[in-house]
């Protein structure tokens, strides 16, 4: 992975400076993934309305970086002037609120659709929670989390 990670921050920053983005590459850790997150002041253009254009970053560079690491399949993370790790604070927080409001009420909470890996952030939040079900119905792109109180002699 060391090797998957420094080629993908070379490529990430070749392809930076190609666009003419001054911007400087931090290497954090997200939800336990390591993350190249960049600073710039162009963030706006790299984040994209609802991330579209940071996800078509993160898609090139990676398989930009695949081809040089003979097809080491390690997916890096990346992230612009912190807009991943603000959604995933924002996606925690709807789980554990949606999670509270199944429980009180004792009934289904449909979640609004998702991409697969915010579905998988509900999931993984609740997964430790012994009173919550999480289940993932519909097809893509309508594709929602339904968050439900678990039954008293399920287990």
């Amino acid at each position: 992975m060391k090797k998957k990670l420094k080629v993908t921050k070379q490529k990430l920053s070749e392809l930076l400076d190609i666009m003419q983005i001054k911007h400087r590459i931090e290497q954090s850790d997200l939800s336990g993934n390591t993350v190249l997150s960049v600073k710039t002041e162009d963030g706006a253009l790299l984040i994209g309305r609802g991330g579209e254009n940071l996800r078509a970053l993160e898609y090139l560079v990676n398989v930009l970086s695949q081809k040089e690491t003979s097809g080491e399949l390690d997916f890096v993370m990346i992230d612009v002037e912190g807009y991943k790790k603000e959604k995933i604070t924002t996606l925690i927080e709807t789980a554990n609120c949606a999670a509270q409001e199944a429980i009180e009420n004792n009934k289904a909470v449909y979640l609004k659709p998702m991409r697969a890996y915010e579905r998988r952030i509900i999931h993984m939040t609740l997964s430790d929670k012994n009173d919550i079900i999480t289940e993932s119905q519909g097809v893509e792109p309508y594709r929602v989390v339904v968050i439900k109180k678990r039954a008293p002699n399920s287990g």
